[in-house]
């Protein structure tokens, strides 16, 4: 079925001019295009700055081919744009889906995707709002609660906290503010899909993150792919937008955790948490592929394995962490974690484990986890030992963990879930004992069990590490005063 055309409209002669032109091309649609400026509207390319030019310069041959111009483009089709808040993100991706679905050749459809329904509105809201200051754009669309239409194609938005978009074929693929995204399933679901239409254009628009999410990882991949990949990130700290002024910007730092501030105005990736024991990129140098399939032994070895378990039960999780010795690394080769799990089956996946490859088996033996350690420890008294994790004992193991990671001496999978859990125990001191003072954090994966579950794990290896020099962040001891 034609798609409704909105009647013609009677236009200035500038007016009809900037519709003839843009016809011609997306440069030209930008050159028109008039936006909210301060103090008063203006035609954006009196207003653009060196920044944008090299924001946006790369993505508009890509979207003109998807659109039906420039035939022979055949550069970059997917785009990442790291830009601190207020930097007109939306603005700009807006303008771009407005003249696609105005003016393409061919009728296409564009996607902005987002965290959840009001953020993805935001394109909407500021796509139409510009409408109302350029008359000659706005008689060719027409406007609904999710979408837009054009002669060109329609915009639609959806979020990824709804239900699934498999099956989607679409032109244009915007992903807002990506790191406010909890789950990479619709994001999977858009990026794999979108070879159905083999000259469709992908952006992400975002702040800055965590450095151990999946969001992050996707970063580093597409920095490393320049020849599908377009990469633009703000310099750390600095305010790229003149019309940000610094009062303004230290007015949001003042309502912002230190955290949220580094990653949206200062556009820093930074760690879970501020004083995480295990930083960033100790964790990243000791990623390797190093899991059993399946989570069992290969048929024919005989490793050497030590197993640490951390216990939970409702809003924490039962985390069974198996280690081999290699020489002197321990791979880890499986990560168990079990949620909302009974008693029962807990304890019958611990005792599957228990073979006799373990050496040795340290098991948290505090709280709920009192009973499954003295099952265990009854059961197999040469190898399982249970663990009293009080204030010193988890500064002695957290700190081995480290050193475990500073030398290099453990592998561990690159898994966005376990990254972060391995980053919510927080380093808030030095004791007199010399061991680090902890605060372990809740998040998203847990309550840190996959942390203390490797360290219970380490603890059971027969070796004395080699010591550093502690505390590396300069913390006062406690008898230091």
């Amino acid at each position: 079925m034609p798609r409704r055309q909105k009647p013609p409209q009677e236009l200035s002669e500038d007016d009809s001019k900037a519709d003839k032109e843009s016809r011609l091309s997306l440069d030209a649609y930008l050159r028109h295009v008039v936006i909210d400026s301060r103090p008063e509207p203006r035609p954006w390319c009196q207003c653009i700055e060196e920044w944008q030019r090299d924001v946006i310069g790369p993505m508009v041959p890509a979207v003109e081919k998807v659109a039906g111009l420039q035939p022979d483009y055949a550069g970059p089709r997917s785009f990442f744009y790291v830009l601190p808040r207020g930097h007109d993100k939306t603005g700009m991706i807006g303008r771009l889906c407005s003249w696609a679905i105005a003016y393409a050749r061919h009728p296409l459809l564009a996607i902005a995707a987002a965290a959840d329904l009001d953020q993805a509105r935001l394109i909407l809201q500021s796509m139409k709002s510009e409408l109302s200051l350029n008359p000659w754009l706005k008689q060719h669309l027409i406007c609904k609660s999710f979408e837009i239409e054009g002669p060109g194609g329609t915009l639609q938005v959806i979020s990824a906290d709804a239900g699934s978009s498999s099956g989607l074929k679409a032109d244009i693929i915007v992903c807002d503010e990506l790191t406010m995204w909890r789950s990479r399933a619709l994001f999977d679901i858009l990026y794999s899909g979108r070879e159905k239409r083999p000259d469709s254009v992908f952006a992400i628009i975002t702040n800055a993150g965590f450095k151990q999410s999946w969001q992050h990882q996707l970063l580093e991949k597409a920095r490393n792919n320049t020849r599908h990949w377009k990469v633009y990130e703000a310099p750390v700290g600095q305010t790229l937008a003149t019309w940000m002024s610094t009062e303004g910007i230290e007015s949001l730092r003042e309502s912002l955790d230190r955290g949220v501030a580094r990653r949206v105005l200062d556009n820093i990736w930074t760690d879970t948490i501020d004083r995480p024991l295990l930083e960033w990129d100790l964790i990243a140098q000791c990623h390797a592929d190093c899991l059993w399939p399946d989570g069992r032994v290969p048929e024919g070895q005989h490793p050497e394995l030590y197993v640490g378990i951390d216990v939970g039960r409702s809003k924490d999780r039962t985390v069974i962490w198996t280690l081999e010795r290699v020489g002197d690394v321990l791979w880890t080769r499986e990560v168990k974690v079990m949620a909302n799990v009974e008693f029962d089956e807990q304890e019958s996946a611990i005792f599957t484990r228990m073979t006799k490859n373990v050496m040795a088996t340290r098991i948290d033996k505090g709280g709920i986890g009192s009973h499954m350690a003295e099952h265990l420890v009854s059961r197999h008294s040469n190898q399982a030992e249970g663990v009293q994790l009080n204030a010193a004992k988890q500064g002695q193991l957290a700190l081995a963990l480290k050193i475990a990671f500073q030398s290099r001496r453990i592998r561990i999978p690159n898994d966005p879930d376990l990254n972060a859990d391995l980053q919510l125990v927080e380093e808030v001191g030095c004791g007199s004992n010399g061991l680090p003072m902890l605060k372990t954090n809740h998040g998203e994966t847990g309550h840190a069990d996959r942390f203390w579950a490797a360290a219970l794990a380490l603890y059971g290896v027969p070796y004395e590490p080699q010591r550093v020099l502690y505390p590396p962040r300069g913390f006062p001891s406690k008898a230091a005063g």
